[in-house]
């Protein structure tokens, strides 16, 4: 599955009944029964039970000699085998129901339209997009020029999505772009302003804005998708947690550090993750289920010490995170996450490879002073401290200590935990003259912090406001 999860058209059961005519069958009930059964069964990956349901529904439409019905079961079990990533026995399903498809009078367009999706979103799974292009342009010419009415309802806004899918991960951005532009009128038409697929085009939409740093764009459009995904599937569905760290992303390019951290704590006081930390608020983009499970999964493992586990969930999540074709956050939050691994099984050199493609694709994306970019530095300085790698180091942890100073004031918590990680350096490097001078300035500091404490107590107590710093937006990685 990619970064975007391809549409399906729609699934068996919503094609029988939402009206469209399949060639009547001798046990037309029972194929019903079967189909409803499998596509229910599918949706909660219940995928042997599925494939059985799909399986005997096919056999029900050999028996019968009715190949509309052959040709939706065989569809849908290519869509399964697609979802566990079967990709081989997929692809002679689809084409084979294509075949059928194809010399099938009625509702012979329906299901060409359902396989020719399907090929599409499979080729797609497999990073081809050259050939996935293929096949959803030439089933977006056929719903077009059809201009059949049962086609006109979700298949078109479908389609469309699904190219834009491609065109993203080529890259052609101003095509994507154009795609979308005509898929959400459209879902909002058949499916409303506030259904979650209305939801999903509308947040694909702003991440293409976001990569192009198109920021303004993006952020009424996260907005917007966040609002429908909160109504509708609540502030613990992953779905709407991808969407608020679409929003936060924006927010810190746009330097609003103040609702970036407010839209952090909101979440983060509702979700918590197995080691206590904020949520995984990671990554431009659409989530995916796969790389959600992966990653929290990682995480979970790393924090029990089960580092192996750990090391093979998130290596699933980089492959998930890059399917795309663009570098963006949620990548470099899991190549973050799996340098951890590594450093805690003092593999430093896997550790110092990933970190420092982190590091690349944050700076890259948000530059030098992001707040991830530093929290990699730190991270990166540590191991080569443990490594006595001390020249290497103390430059990194210097240059995070003075971008802190000047963004948040030299007596934010942020600049105390680098102080202390440079005193520990200092300290396995035998330098006491320099911890000497660090742990004074901290209790300068930390004597400062009181005083400013009881100053602001006195402020309230007069009812007069007092000005504290802003912090920083909570660890999304």
């Amino acid at each position: 599955m990619n970064w975007v999860f391809p549409r399906l058209v729609l699934s068996a059961a919503v094609l029988i009944a939402t009206g469209v005519a399949l060639p009547a069958s001798a046990d037309d009930a029972g194929f019903r029964r079967l189909m409803d059964a499998g596509v229910n069964e599918l949706n909660h990956s219940k995928y042997a039970e599925a494939q059985k349901n799909f399986e005997d529904a096919m056999k029900m439409a050999e028996a019968d000699n009715n190949n509309g019905y052959f040709s939706l079961s065989m569809s849908r079990l290519a869509d399964l085998y697609q979802r566990q990533k079967k990709y081989d026995d997929a692809e002679p399903l689809f084409k084979r129901s294509l075949s059928i498809a194809e010399k099938t009078k009625d509702p012979g367009s329906r299901l060409k339209i359902m396989s020719l999706n399907g090929l599409g979103t499979l080729y797609l799974a497999q990073k081809n997009y050259d050939q996935s292009a293929i096949f959803l342009k030439r089933v977006l010419s056929m719903v077009e020029k059809e201009k059949d009415p049962d086609n006109d309802n979700r298949f078109l806004p479908t389609i469309l999505d699904n190219l834009a899918v491609v065109y993203r991960a080529q890259k052609k951005f101003a095509d994507a772009e154009a795609l979308y532009k005509r898929a959400i009128p459209l879902w909002e038409q058949v499916a409303g302003p506030e259904d979650s697929d209305t939801a999903t085009s509308i947040n694909n939409l702003a991440a293409l804005y976001y990569y192009e740093r198109k920021y303004a764009e993006a952020e009424p459009l996260f907005v917007r998708s966040l609002a429908i995904r909160e109504k509708n599937l609540g502030l613990t569905n992953p779905e709407t947690i991808n969407n608020a760290n679409n929003l936060i992303l924006v927010y810190r390019a746009e330097k609003k550090l103040e609702e970036a951290e407010a839209l952090s704590k909101r979440f983060a006081s509702v979700v918590e993750t197995a080691d206590g930390a904020p949520p995984v608020l990671t990554g431009a983009g659409v989530d995916t289920s796969e790389w959600s499970k992966n990653i929290q999964a990682g995480r979970l493992h790393l924090c029990e010490g089960k580092y192996e586990e750990a090391e093979k969930e998130l290596t699933a999540a980089v492959k998930e995170a890059a399917n795309g074709g663009v570098e963006d956050r949620r990548l470099a939050a899991t190549l973050y996450n799996l340098g951890h691994v590594y450093a805690r099984q003092k593999k430093f050199a896997e550790a110092e490879t990933v970190y420092k493609r982190s590091l690349a694709i944050c700076e890259k994306i948000a530059g030098n002073s992001d707040i991830e970019v530093l929290r990699t530095q730190s991270s990166l300085a540590k191991l080569y401290s443990e490594q006595k790698r001390f020249d290497e180091a103390e430059p990194l942890l210097k240059r995070v200590l003075a971008v802190q100073e000047k963004s948040l004031g030299r007596s934010h918590k942020d600049v105390q935990e680098t102080l202390n990680e440079l005193k520990s350096m200092y300290s396995l490097a035998g330098r006491a003259s320099e911890v000497a001078s660090i742990e004074k300035r901290l209790k300068n500091i930390q004597s400062s912090g009181t005083k400013e404490t009881r100053g602001i107590k006195e402020a309230s107590a007069s009812g007069s406001k007092a000005s504290t710093e802003t912090k920083e937006t909570a660890d999304s990685k």
